[in-house]
């Protein structure tokens, strides 16, 4: 028997999570599920299995992982990786087996060099805006992949902590956060295209596949494959208020084609941060007039799909991978999904054979061509196929074999 410890951050994906793992275990492991929080009461969170978590305390951190000792944990399952899990991986012995489910901004959004890069030109330029010279310099010199190679190698921390220039590299690069990624053995990302990106952090890591929900989760519908899908001529533009959506290079080429009297709706009520919001707002309305139309206020899931149901053309511009249940539910409706050809996400639907464009594609024949009946049936077959709840199901019994087999060959 395996005893083995999932932690997670209150989040929506939590409980499928939790399903998925008891619905996939053959009793070969024994689970227990924290969920970081101070209190029996989680905002996500519904299941009878989730343990709450305090961390709050000074010492919390080093009481958990004794006992983790203690009750002899052979398994650590991370689900995201930020500041108070990577306090818990350096505390953990070297013979625990730790599993990190990188979700993507764990990854693209908190190391260097891949923070600097998921941003467009007009983008970048309105983030750093204000930035001083001497910072944009070393935001330089931290994103070149040789000098950040080195970096991650070398802890010059005490010696050279009066040196400004190298003190702000220690930040972007700290020694501790290599010596973490080196005690990971399995990495768990969203899509396995990402592990060129998880390399560059540890050439060691060992991918597992696994996924947070099916197309019935995603679609929101019990008998999504019989659902006439019937979607209007409206156009989405992202999935939220983040920068990394790159709104602004995707308003530019669609302010030089006709757009008549369509929509572009723009999701903005979520994420990313008030100072950001009004500068889409403001070039929204600069460059695309009345098609303009921004979503300020949180919906409900199934009114965002009705929403999602008005929209035929969709643009999802994102370097880093993300928007994935929103790729995955306007995919299956037969949407035209433009991708930034930069993005693992591009590569996955390609190496998929899910029929796509990339943003750089985009004229006005594809504007107000529909997709071929016999296009998106063959979407919705490839998303079947890496999807169903029977895909899923067999992702983490996979995950489990893997787990297995790295514990036992440590």
């Amino acid at each position: 028997m395996i005893k083995a410890i999932h932690i997670f951050d209150d989040d929506k994906f939590v409980d499928y999570a939790i399903k998925l793992f008891e619905a996939s275990n053959t009793s070969n492991f024994v689970y227990k599920y924290f969920v970081i929080g101070n209190s029996n009461t989680f905002g996500y969170v519904n299941s009878s299995l989730a343990i709450p978590l305090d961390l709050s305390e000074e010492k919390a951190s080093k009481n958990f992982v004794q006992n983790i000792h203690k009750e002899k944990i052979q398994v650590v399952h991370i689900h995201v990786l930020n500041q108070r899990k990577f306090e818990i991986i350096e505390l953990l012995n070297p013979e625990v087996l730790i599993v990190w489910y990188c979700w993507g901004y764990d990854l693209y959004q908190q190391w260097f060099p891949f923070k600097q890069r998921i941003y467009e030109k007009e983008t970048f330029k309105y983030i750093h805006r204000h930035e001083p010279i001497k910072r944009k310099v070393l935001n330089k010199v931290i994103q070149n992949s040789v000098i950040y190679n080195w970096l991650r190698k070398t802890d010059y921390k005490n010696n050279k902590r009066n040196n400004w220039f190298l003190k702000k590299i220690y930040e972007c690069h700290p020694k501790r956060y290599q010596d973490c990624f080196n005690k990971v053995k399995i990495v768990v990302p969203v899509l396995e295209t990402e592990m060129t990106y998880l390399h560059q952090l540890n050439n060691e890591f060992k991918f597992s596949p696994f996924a947070y929900g099916t197309l019935r989760e995603f679609l929101n519908k019990e008998n999504f494959e019989v659902f006439n899908y019937s979607l209007g001529d409206n156009i989405l533009v992202g999935n939220s208020a983040n920068p990394t959506n790159n709104h602004v290079e995707v308003f530019i080429k669609l302010s030089k084609i006709n757009l008549k009297n369509r929509k572009v709706i723009v999701p903005l009520s979520y994420s990313g941060s008030e100072d950001y919001i009004t500068y889409v707002l403001l070039k929204g309305k600069e460059l695309l007039g009345a098609n303009f139309s921004p979503i300020l206020n949180f919906i409900e899931l199934e009114e965002y799909n009705k929403i999602l149901l008005s929209c035929r053309i969709v643009f999802f511009n994102h370097i880093r991978q993300q928007a994935m249940g929103n790729i995955i539910t306007l995919g299956y409706m037969g949407a035209t999904l433009f991708i930034n050809k930069k993005s693992p996400v591009h590569k996955f639907l390609k190496d998929n054979e899910f029929i796509h464009y990339t943003i750089d594609d985009l004229n006005i024949v594809l504007l107000n061509a529909e997709l071929e009946e016999n296009i998106k049936k063959k979407n919705r077959l490839v998303l079947e196929d890496l999807y169903s709840f029977e895909k899923v199901l067999k992702k983490v019994q996979s995950l489990n074999r893997i787990v297995k087999s790295n514990l036992f060959t440590a």
